[in-house]
């Protein structure tokens, strides 16, 4: 009894394990007695090109898949992506019937049991492989009814192998950063067999596009365009050409970052060297801020030119926007520094008291100032100097009428200093006494030194006001040509970068 019943419970568990799940024990066992007789049984060689005949070309499909741009280095001229990569061909070595292994069509194995074409980066900078490419495995598909051929569409009886694997290619890139920060770059990567040519093996893209389905953005750089296309070319070590793959990434720089940290900075600075034209007088009557404002923001945009040309590639074959756009700012800073000195030289001129020339009076205080809202006071214009001007009446000065000022009276002298007298009541008799003349005398001979000096001090402060006016028109208008030159120069500079690139075109 007891033998029975574990016979039958015998029974029941192989029926479980035979029958039960006939699908996983059969795919497993299938696959297995598969690989053995491909690899094992087999005399295949996969130091070999797979080809059944020598002159069979052997077509290899590639796609790429880009991930993430990791690193962009100007100064190194070199760029790395983050690539899934995927290769695909036939192998004519490789064949058997589904049906001959229980409906198997497909196996995964390493890839280190198949021929794997030499595929290289050519203008890649790392030379070892294993430190970009990281091989696992391969898929080797038999499918008769859904593989095609490579080379004609037809329907095929040779193993179709793909082959997949990330990578991170490090590749050289001449960029032209002439336009910085609005530079865009074109990179290629040349994909190729180093050892066969075109008529023993042959690549060709997958599609036009490079695929960008799980791309990260990202933040300093933007993807305007991404193909792949196959070309033909000749080497001089070599008779026939070889098949390559070029893949032409289009990168353009987002320059949010460089507009907020040195461009609308080194604006604000020039903005406030600006300011130095309206910069009032010291005590000392000299506007020596101006220089010293001057010289400080040179400093500063020499800073911030050292911080820009550490992360400009060292070349002299050209210089970047940015570099000519500081260069611009330096020399309108140090223009306007010099414009300034002009001013203090200006200005001194009456605290040496020199008179300003007629010509340059008419000229600046009554042509020029009045167009530059600049209004000049009437006690430093001679009467009707500006009304000669527009009649074109060239009026020697000598026989222009300054009783305004001075007609040669002591009581002229005295009304222009506001002093005023009031006759006394003198009696003859009085004048007649030695004492009371000699004290008229003396009276009179303090009161001409009193006017003398009354005179010479206004007409020393009339001087000077003549030339604070004459400075401050001067510096009006090398304040209206410092802020025209800022803008021509700085628009065109930022015009020219962000219009002037056109490689998204080419």
């Amino acid at each position: 009894m007891n033998r029975t019943f574990c016979s039958a419970l015998f029974a029941f568990v192989l029926k479980n394990i035979l029958c039960g799940h006939p699908d996983q024990v059969s795919q497993s066992y299938w696959s297995s007695k598969l690989a053995r007789d491909l690899f094992d049984r087999s005399n295949y060689d996969r130091r070999l090109r797979p080809s059944l005949h020598h002159n069979t070309t052997i077509n290899v499909v590639l796609r790429m898949n880009l991930y993430l741009i990791s690193e962009v280095n100007e100064r190194a001229q070199t760029i790395q992506l983050y690539v899934w990569t995927v290769q695909m061909w036939y192998d004519e070595l490789l064949q058997w019937d589904p049906r001959d292994y229980g409906g198997v069509e497909s196996i995964v194995v390493p890839y280190n049991l198949v021929w794997v074409p030499d595929t290289y980066l050519y203008n890649g900078v790392e030379m070892v492989r294993e430190n970009s490419e990281r091989w696992t495995s391969v898929i080797i598909t038999m499918n008769r009814s859904n593989v095609l051929s490579l080379e004609s569409g037809a329907v095929s009886d040779k193993a179709f192998i793909t082959f997949r694997y990330p990578a991170i290619y490090k590749f050289t890139c001449n960029m032209n950063i002439l336009y910085f920060p609005f530079d865009a770059h074109r990179c290629r990567m040349t994909f190729g067999s180093w050892m066969y040519d075109s008529v023993d093996l042959d690549y060709q893209p997958l599609t036009d596009d490079v695929f960008m389905e799980d791309y990260i953005e990202h933040t300093e750089w933007s993807v305007v365009k991404f193909k792949t296309h196959r070309e033909l070319q000749f080497f001089k070590c070599c008779v026939r050409p070889f098949g390559l793959v070029h893949a032409d990434l289009v990168i353009r720089r987002k320059p949010l970052f460089t507009i907020v940290n040195l461009i609308i900075p080194t604006a604000i600075i020039n903005f406030i060297s600006m300011f130095g034209f309206f910069s009032p007088t010291t005590v000392n009557g000299d506007r020596t801020e101006k220089v010293t404002l001057g010289i400080t923001t040179l400093l500063a945009m020499s800073i911030l030119l050292l911080m820009v040309s550490e992360e400009m590639p060292t070349t002299s074959d050209f210089i970047p926007l940015i570099g000519w756009f500081y260069l611009m700012v330096i020399f309108l800073i140090a223009l306007g520094t010099v414009l300034s000195s002009i001013v203090i030289i200006v200005q001194r001129q009456g605290r040496e008291s020199k008179r300003l020339p007629r010509r340059w009076k008419v000229l600046v205080l009554c042509r020029i100032a009045p167009k530059l809202w600049v209004t000049v006071p009437e006690e430093i214009l001679e009467p009707d100097l500006c009304e000669a001007h527009e009649n074109h009446n060239d009026v020697p000065l000598a026989k222009m009428d300054n009783s305004r000022y001075y007609d040669g009276s002591k009581q002229s002298l005295i009304r222009g200093s506001s002093v005023k007298f009031q006759d006394a009541n003198i009696h003859e008799t009085d004048l007649q006494h030695p004492d009371t003349c000699e004290h008229l005398r003396e009276i009179q001979l303090k009161l001409r030194l009193l006017l003398e000096h009354i005179r010479d001090d206004q007409e020393e402060k009339l001087l000077l006001l003549e030339w604070e006016f004459f400075a401050i028109v001067v510096d009006r208008a090398l304040l209206i040509l410092f802020n025209i030159l800022s803008v021509l120069l700085t628009g065109g500079i930022l015009g020219l970068g962000l219009f002037g690139d056109d490689i998204e075109d080419a």
